[in-house]
């Protein structure tokens, strides 16, 4: 396909709110009701696939704002440069959006490129006068809504890192994996060259930040690092809020070159230490390995304790077979839940059951007891169908399992390991596996 992009000639229409380059759908506009203004099913290359879902409507904490269309004028009249304008406002009509791009093939890249310029307008002060907004500034900075931009892979697993440019010109990575270190949030870019990207075994999107806009733009990556949230840097009873970026896809060659220079993040020894956590490898997890802060550990979990947390440890040894081991010891009543997060690991099929195990240890247990339970779609499954019989009392290794239902539905699962009651108990070699 390379070869044939050489004197690649695009042809873009718009036809039923989709984007098509002759007869192949390259992106679908989404709204309406509480849906965000965006762009599913996102192709990037011509004859590629979908690679991302892409977010054009201003929000604020993960809140939808200007998602109300007012207006979409598409001109597809010159096939090799399709031009959108979208207007629209947040439900009150405090704020109003107006967003043009236009989409041309760079044969620079071989891929398709969107150009785009954004502005925000407040069309109403929050607060009646000027001493009660100098009074609450801070309430105010967090409801603007100052996202313009949130790229979403649809399906992380083909790339490892987002990288992008730095303050001091060169090149940061930030591995996709669970975990929250600082260097995912309020994201500084080069102010002359504001590039980030997605990079990994497919090539991903990249953004350019243009004019102005590295130098007014933060960047923030979700949990596991999934997506990126550019947002424009709140500016106090600002009426405007402007940026401008350009949508594309490197080729392989170039992705590779910026690998090469690229260095992981920095992580302070406080870091280090806070996520000195378990590992779950969503096969057997015996409690001797924790997660790789600089390594795209996509095909892991982290055990993560909630709870009476400091009467509970990690051990690397004393564990079922001198393995690792999980250990609560309470004087006391306590409770303590380790848990491995759905959404991460693990992933489970519809209409599959699956069978979750691990090997538990008492001493002079009094109360609920040492037992595993699992969690699917947000609801507590702690209930005698759905949890292993609960050990009190004092007991040798013990290996106890609860099956699943059969699941409904394609998701995120979460495993749990729980105390509850007076006296120690140890859990070790958790399992987890399909029947």
């Amino acid at each position: 396909m390379q070869n044939s992009l050489k004197d690649y000639k695009s042809n873009f229409s718009w036809r039923n709110d989709t984007i098509y380059d002759g007869d192949s759908p390259i992106a679908s506009f989404r709204h309406g009701g509480n849906e965000d203004l965006s762009f599913q099913d996102v192709v990037l290359k011509p004859g590629g696939e979908p690679v991302i879902k892409w977010v054009v409507s201003w929000q604020a904490q993960f809140k939808n704002f200007t998602n109300v269309l007012e207006k979409a004028v598409i001109n597809d009249e010159d096939h090799e440069r399709l031009k959108m304008e979208f207007v629209s406002h947040s439900p009150n009509k405090y704020y109003s959006s107006h967003v043009e791009m236009e989409l041309t093939y760079n044969s620079q890249t071989k891929s398709y490129q969107y150009e785009v310029e954004t502005v925000l307008t407040v069309n109403k002060f929050p607060f009646a006068t000027w001493g009660e907004f100098c009074e609450k500034v801070s309430s105010y900075v967090l409801t603007i809504p100052t996202e313009y931009a949130n790229i979403w892979p649809l399906r992380p697993c083909e790339f490892e890192n987002w990288i992008y440019k730095n303050v001091d010109g060169g090149w940061t990575k930030l591995p996709l994996n669970p975990l929250y270190p600082s260097g995912l949030y309020n994201i500084q870019f080069n102010r002359l060259e504001g590039i980030l990207g997605l990079f990994g075994s497919k090539s991903g999107p990249v953004v350019h930040l243009l004019g102005n806009t590295p130098s007014n733009t933060k960047g923030d990556l979700c949990f596991n690092a999934w997506d990126m949230h550019l947002k424009a840097s709140p500016v106090m009873a600002s009426r405007k809020f402007w940026a401008k970026y350009k949508l594309l896809c490197y080729s392989k060659d170039s992705c590779e070159k910026i690998e090469q220079k690229a260095e992981y993040v920095h992580y302070l020894p406080e870091e280090i230490a806070e996520y000195e956590r378990p590992r779950f490898n969503k096969k057997v997890c015996d409690f001797t390995e924790s997660i790789h802060l600089d390594n795209p550990d996509q095909e892991a979990g982290l055990w993560i304790p909630f709870g009476d947390v400091s009467s509970s440890k990690w051990l690397k040894h004393g564990g079922f077979e001198d393995k690792g081991c999980i250990l609560n010891e309470g004087v006391e009543d306590i409770t303590v839940s380790w848990q491995a997060f759905s959404k991460f690991a693990p992933f489970v099929e519809r209409g599959k059951k699956y069978e979750f195990s691990a090997y538990v240890k008492t001493d002079e247990l009094d109360g609920h007891g040492a037992y595993i339970f699992y969690c699917k779609d947000g609801k507590n499954f702690d209930i005698p169908q759905c949890a292993c019989e609960k050990i009190t009392g004092t007991g040798d290794w013990k290996k106890v399992s609860v099956t699943t239902h059969t699941m409904e539905s394609n998701g995120g699962i979460t495993l749990v390991l729980q105390h509850k009651g007076k006296g120690k108990s140890w859990f070790s070699n958790v399992e987890f596996k399909k029947i």
